[in-house]
This record gives C-alpha cells, structure tokens and sequence, in this order.
C-alpha cells in the first residue's frame, strides 16, 4: 500500500495468520519525510481491561488485495512479549527486532521468546532498580550506568543476532529502562532540592517529549535509507552523545543514606499504598476511552474520522509539552495534593463531555 493510501485505514479490523480478528489499527506513524513507517494495533480488551496497543512496522502488514483484508504476519508470542505503544513517546515498534531477527534465519518460536525475556527483565527490575538508584551516592554515575546499559545492548543487537548475546541484550535494556527514569529524578532532585522538584521535573518532561520524537524521526530515517541494522548503531551512537553530556551537569550535594528498614517500611506505607490505587483506577478507567471514541468516530464522523482521531492523540501530547513545566510550578507553589486531584478530577469531566458529544 503506498503512504498516500495510509489514512483511510484507521478503524480498519486487522487478521492474525490464521484469518481470525486481531485488533484494529488506530494509528499511523510517519516520519519527517512523511513516508509510513508503522501502524498502532488496538488489541482488544472489554472496558480497557487486557487491553493493549502496540505499534508494528509498517511491512508487517499484509494487504490482501483479493479480500482487501490487512494480516498482521507476527507471532502470537511477539505481539504478547511486546512492550504497549504510548502516544508521546519514542514509537516502541514491537516488530522491528522480529523483522530484523527474522532476516537472520530466526524462527517465530525464538523470536517471541527473546521478546518474552526483555519483558520479563523489565517487570522484575522495578523495584531492584529504584533501589539501586537510592543506594548510590552519585545519581550521574545512576544515569550514566543505565545509559550505558542501553547502548550496549544496542551494539549486541547490530555486532550479531546470535541467540545469547540478543538475549543478554533484552535483558540489559530491560533492566536499564527500568534504571534512567529513577535515576534522572534523583539527580533532578539533587540539583534543585525538594522546593524547585516540581519545576524541574515539569521541564524534565518537556524536553523527553522533544527528544523522544527528533529521535524516532532520526531512527526512522536510518531505517528507510540505510537498513534495519543501522538503527541500533545509530541508537549507540545517540547514548554516547547523551552520555557525554552528564559531564556539564553539575553534581549535587550527596544525599543521606536510606536505612534498609526504612525502605521496606516505605514500601508497606499505607499512603504510598493508597496513591498506588487511586493511580492504578485512573489507568484503568482511562484506558478504554478513547479507543471506544475511536470506534464510534471512525463509524459517525466517515472521511473526517481521520482527523478526530488524529487530533485526540495528538492534542493531549501537545498539551503536555506545553503546560507541564506550569504544572511542575503550581505543585512547588499549592502542593502535590491539590494539583493530583485536579488531574484525577480532569477523568470524569473528560467522561462526560466524551459521553455528550
């Protein structure tokens, strides 16, 4: 299918290999040339629950043009092993490692289960890593340890798709994307102190939705130009670049050691505990609307449903960008409690005005 022809397949229902429904797409990504490069695939779910949304790349998609159906040719265990796609952020193209992995002889079995492990090592570092972050004394050696963990298994990846060093590479990024986020907060914090935290991390956000998207435009470039392989070069070489810019970061003052009793008593905090819930429902209430907005739109609105679409996406991602370092000010100035609620509160008012629309 040529580029042009991307748009009108939004709300379009996508087969497995076997011909059975497997989601829909709800999105297309292009890159600054405006060539497609992947598709969002919305799998599912009841009410947003086991739902999930994964951007696969554009050739995975086969167009039948006979039934004028779409397959989706990946692997049951790759599409489950593969990371949620989040609209903002880098465009985390699920079937880029299986297509390159599959150029180099790997069978779709090998190929979901080195999948599975990356995942697997992500979940389990969660905590490990946070801790880790809390125990050293220089968050820049934090950051620089994690970066350093990507772009290594970036270079594992393009030196050689044998099975042991892929696997250890899944695991390194695993652990490491679970380590910079952590650790870029606590040098945040160190640089600024509690009272310029809010501010800080505001402009923290800003800044990582700019570089997520000159990075996935840049990667998308080497991808269509140069090869598949080229990506994970030119991943390093980004972290290298990244890396070496920690040397103009000023440190902080060393922060006093946690005791480990105190971190285990954080952790059974009822406060901590009872914030966890209430972010855990805002996700899970969160999660089915728009594509259920999709869904209707795409039957209602017929040629415009591109753009409502586009502009439900796209919209909140601007805003975020814009009024995050606002944000981060107000909750210096009133506190985090009052700025919470009014994000939490945003959630039904958004219900509401969906549901009236």
């Amino acid at each position: 299918m040529d580029p042009a022809d991307a748009a009108p397949i939004l709300g379009r229902e996508v087969l497995d290999p076997a011909g059975q429904p497997a989601g829909r797409i709800v999105d297309v990504l292009v890159d600054a040339t405006g060539a497609t490069r992947a598709a969002v695939v919305d799998f599912g779910g009841f009410l947003g629950i086991g739902q999930r949304r994964i951007a696969v790349v554009w050739r995975a998609l086969f167009f039948n043009p006979a039934t004028g159906g779409i397959v989706l040719q990946m692997p049951a265990d790759a599409i489950a092993a593969a990371p949620d796609y989040k609209p903002g952020a880098p465009a985390l193209v699920a079937a880029f490692i299986a297509v390159y992995l599959t150029s180099q002889a790997w069978t779709q079995g090998a190929i979901g289960q080195a999948l599975s492990v990356g995942t697997i090592a992500a979940m389990l570092s969660q905590v490990p890593a946070g801790a880790l972050v809390d125990r050293m004394r220089s968050k820049r050696l934090a950051v620089l340890a994690g970066g350093a963990a990507v772009a290594l298994s970036a270079l594992l990846f393009a030196a050689t798709p044998a099975r042991l060093p892929v696997l250890l590479a899944e695991v390194l990024h695993g652990f490491a994307s679970c380590m910079i986020g952590p650790a870029i907060a606590a040098m945040s914090l160190q640089l600024v102190g509690h009272a310029g935290l809010g501010a800080r991390l505001g402009r923290n956000a800003r800044f990582a939705s700019i570089g997520s998207a000159a990075a996935a435009l840049v990667l998308g470039g080497i991808g269509t130009w140069v090869s598949s392989r080229s990506v994970f070069w030119a991943t390093a070489g980004m972290m290298a670049v990244g890396l070496l810019s920690l040397r103009l970061v000023p440190p902080g003052p060393a922060p006093g050691a946690m005791p480990p009793r105190a971190r285990a008593g954080a952790l059974l905090d009822r406060r901590l505990l009872t914030f966890a819930g209430c972010v855990g429902l805002f996700h899970l209430a969160n999660a089915a609307m728009l594509p259920l907005v999709a869904t209707e739109v795409t039957r209602a609105a017929g040629s415009r449903a591109n753009l409502v679409i586009a502009a439900c996406i796209v919209a909140p991602q601007a805003v975020v960008a814009l009024v995050s370092p606002w944000v981060g000010r107000r909750a210096d100035l009133w506190g985090r409690r009052p700025v919470l609620l009014l994000g939490f509160a945003a959630l039904p008012l958004r219900g509401l005005l969906l549901a009236a629309a």
